[in-house]
This record gives structure tokens, sequence and C-alpha cells, in this order.
């Protein structure tokens, strides 16, 4: 930068003439830069403003994706409440087919019958059912198959659910139902003496909260 006064050569960034003294920096210029910079940053903080309705959306998206996927996740179908307490009771599993009953019915059934922990009803559970599956392989041997499917799955009527909700009120008031279905098993067994042989098998489920729960009420006691 050379000075408009003397002509002396300076370096670029110095505010005054090193031979003269002289300002070799125009104020007016300055300000200009200044305001220039002013109405850039004004700019880039209105462009911030204009993205965030688009963030709201985007958050908004996945927010609604993730109470959607938590109400799948914490809840259990009726399809697969019935499979787990099957295949429970084909193992004589009793732990896997208390997990199909509402923990207010399982402390009921425990006062009910005299059972001082969990564990003990499991046990008097499996004594109970035995080992199904054992009894089918000393029947049949073991090239015995089977399969199962739900045929049919019908809703209570309203009569019917209310009659259902006041059976339970009266002896486990904690127990709230939202809903109950009826569903009919095809049980088909397939084994070298007998061919293939089916059955049906009528089932109660009722859902408590998010997740549905096998029906003792239209079962009996399962001890």
């Amino acid at each position: 930068m050379f000075c408009k006064y003397c002509g002396e050569q300076n370096p670029d960034n110095a505010v005054f003439c090193k031979k003269c003294g002289g300002k070799l920096i125009d104020e007016k210029k300055i300000e200009r830069n200044n305001e220039r910079l002013v109405m850039n940053s004004s700019t880039r903080h209105k462009t911030g403003f204009k993205i965030r309705p688009s963030i709201v959306v985007i958050v908004a998206v996945v927010l609604v994706l993730i109470i959607a996927l938590s109400q799948l996740l914490g809840g259990r179908n009726y399809k697969k409440t019935v499979d787990i307490f099957f295949e429970a009771v084909l193992d004589g599993d009793g732990k896997e087919i208390l997990k199909t009953l509402p923990d207010e019915m399982i402390e009921y059934l425990m006062e009910e019958e005299g059972f001082d922990s969990r564990e003990e009803a499991e046990e008097e559970l499996e004594d109970s059912i035995g080992n199904p599956k054992e009894l089918l392989d000393n029947a049949y041997g073991d090239d015995w198959t089977y399969k199962y499917e739900i045929v049919n799955a019908e809703e209570y009527s309203s009569d019917e659910l209310e009659t259902l909700k006041e059976t339970y009120q009266e002896e486990i008031p904690d127990i709230k139902i939202k809903d109950a279905k009826k569903v009919t098993l095809k049980l088909t067994i397939e084994a070298e003496e007998i061919g293939e042989q089916s059955n049906t098998i009528d089932l109660s489920v009722i859902k408590i909260g998010k997740k549905w729960y096998m029906d003792l009420v239209n079962m009996g006691s399962i001890f």
C-alpha cells in the first residue's frame, strides 16, 4: 500500500504512513465494510429462521414414528399370546404359561392356592399338566409332527364384554379389561399309526393395557 501523501510504500494492513504519518485507510470505506458485514450476518440469521420450520416438521415426524414403534414394541397381540401359551402347554413349561397371564391374576391364584412364591406355582402347574409332548412320543414314537393355526377369532359382543368385566371385577378388581376375543385353534397331529388327525380348541383372550392375555374365567383353573 502506497501513501497518497508522500508515496512511501507501507504494509497492506497499515493504518498510518510510517514516513509522514498520514492516514492510509478511508474511514468511510471502513464504515461501508462494517455495514456490509452486518448485512451479511443479518442475512445468515434470517436464512436460519427459514430452515427452522423444516426441522420442526422432521422432528415431529420422528416423534410420531418413535411413539408408534414404542406402542408396537410395548404390546403383545393375541396371536402371539396364544402361540406362547399353546407351545408352553405342549412343553409342560409352567413359567412360560404364567407369562400369558396378567400379574394380578397370578397373585390372585397364588393366594387362592396357598403358594408362597411364583416358582412354587410354576412347579405345581408343571406337575398338573405333565409333559404332553413326552406322552405323544410314547404313543407314536419319534416320527409324529404337529401344527396348529388360528382358524377363527371373534370379538366379544358389548354385552358379553360387559359381563366378563363384571366377573373379573368381582374377584380381581385391579384387572381392567379393554377387549376380549374368542379364538378357535385347529391342532393337527400326523403320525404313521394314525395318519393325520385334527381337532379344534376354543380359547378366550383378554386385552389389558397394550397386551393380550389368556382368559382363565372361560378356561377354568389351570392348577
